[in-house]
This record gives structure tokens, sequence and C-alpha cells, in this order.
């Protein structure tokens, strides 16, 4: 595949990318971000060459042909052809990571994280009847991507937490609004209609199965406890992503 680095032709325009795992309330962020003025939000944007591209690295989602020879060229294309004053990015680390070189991650770009105790994260995957191998529990990678951009490339760390979010999503917004370089605004706190807007039909019908909570919200719901078991043969993973977790969460907003 082509590797290029973004080239926004207007200085002005803010890049934001949200980096974290499945299950971690990320769409509901994205949707909170959805309803901030000139802004656009940008959806798992390697989503398709990780699950659908002749590159994929997993057959989960099933074939798509149309899809076949998506890379990270159009990715980057489909990001440098937005217009809106501020461009809000949210990806998996995982599905990003395999297709992209250090410089993706180069300014304009503003890198921010988001990350959850990875046993709610777990238990959600359980509820829709799916079972990740360690790659899609997403948590290593997000580690990996960490590393990349505050260790390696010294950018400042910009981090949420789920249930300090879902706890109080106002302090929360504010904080990462001041941290990113933008006005917060009151209408990310809620909206009337939950689900996120998809121009591709295939599109619509996978994500209705994963953002069935989002579909009944009218903002960012309140955190849950962990309630339920995980399975043995996941104890081991789970372990591993507590361990990312513990250390990435050191760096939450207040």
């Amino acid at each position: 595949m082509m590797h290029k680095s973004i080239n926004l032709s207007n200085p002005h325009v803010k890049l934001i990318s949200l980096w974290t795992a499945p299950r971690c309330v990320s769409t509901a962020f994205e949707k909170a971000f959805s309803q901030h003025p000139n802004t656009v939000t940008i959806h798992e944007p390697f989503l398709n060459v990780y699950y659908y591209s002749q590159w994929r690295r997993s057959d989960r989602l099933g074939d798509y042909a149309e899809r076949l020879n998506y890379d990270t060229e159009q990715v980057i294309d489909h990001i440098q052809s937005q217009c809106q004053p501020i461009i809000f990015m949210k990806e998996m680390a995982y599905q990003a990571l395999p297709y992209i070189e250090t410089q993706f991650l180069n300014p304009p770009l503003v890198n921010t994280f988001l990350v959850r105790n990875p046993k709610k994260s777990l238990l959600s995957w359980y509820k829709l009847n799916e079972f990740p191998n360690e790659e899609e529990l997403g948590f290593i990678a997000l580690q990996e991507m960490w590393n990349l951009v505050i260790e390696e490339q010294k950018q400042p760390p910009i981090l949420v937490e789920a249930d300090r979010l879902q706890s109080d999503p106002q302090q929360t917004f504010h904080a990462y609004c001041k941290a990113v370089g933008i006005e917060f605004s009151p209408r990310m706190l809620s909206w009337s209609e939950g689900r996120m807007q998809r121009e591709d039909e295939r599109d619509a019908e996978i994500h209705q199965k994963w953002h069935q909570t989002l579909g009944c919200s009218k903002g960012i719901n309140p955190p849950t406890e962990a309630s339920g078991e995980i399975r043995p043969e996941d104890l081991p993973m789970l372990e591993r992503a507590m361990a990312v977790y513990d250390t990435l969460s050191q760096y939450t907003l207040n």
C-alpha cells in the first residue's frame, strides 16, 4: 500500500484524532463532537482497510467486494477532503496501526486517547455475543499508539477515562476542548437522535448492532458496574489489558 502524511490545504483547520479500543464509549464521544459547531466527524476510517480490503487482518464483518482495494491513501484523501474548521476522527488504534507510518501522527494531527476499564469493555463484547481476540480487544495496540505519540514523538498526553467521562460529561468535555485548543460547546452534552448517520447502507446495517445503546440515548449515559463473568480463556488477555489501562489512566484529564 502507498503511504503519505496528512497535508491540509487550510492551516487554520483543527484536525483531532481520538485513539481508543472497542466498547469504550467512543461512539458516544464522537456523537457529542458531531453536535459541536463547525465540526465534521470521521468514523473509523481504517475499518474498511482492516476488515474488508485485500490487506485485511480479520474477516469478522464478512466480505465487501467494493472495499477490496481500499487503502491508506484513500483514508488520507478522505480526511483531506473535509472542509469544516474542525475535523474530528474517531479510530481504533488496532485498525490503524498496521497501515500507517509514524509521519501520519505528525502535526497537523492532534492525537488524543480514550480508555475504559477493559473488564467493562470485554463484558460489552459478550453482550453482543462477540468474543474478540487480543488484537481486537484493542488495548495492546492502544499502548503501542500511546508509545508512538507520547514516548517517541514527545507529544503532550491528552487522555479521557470513560468512567470519568460518563460521571461528569460537562467537566470532561471542557477539559478536553481546552487541551486540544477549541471552544467547548454546551451542544455537545445532549442530542435528539442517538444514531450516527451513515451514507453507506452496509455500514449502517453493521453499526446498528454495535451502537444499540447510543441509538437509545440522548446524551452521555452514566457509568455502569462491571457485572458478569469473564471466560477463563480470556483472563490472561484481560490481565494484560488491565496493565495498559492502569498505565494510561494515570494521565486522565481532570
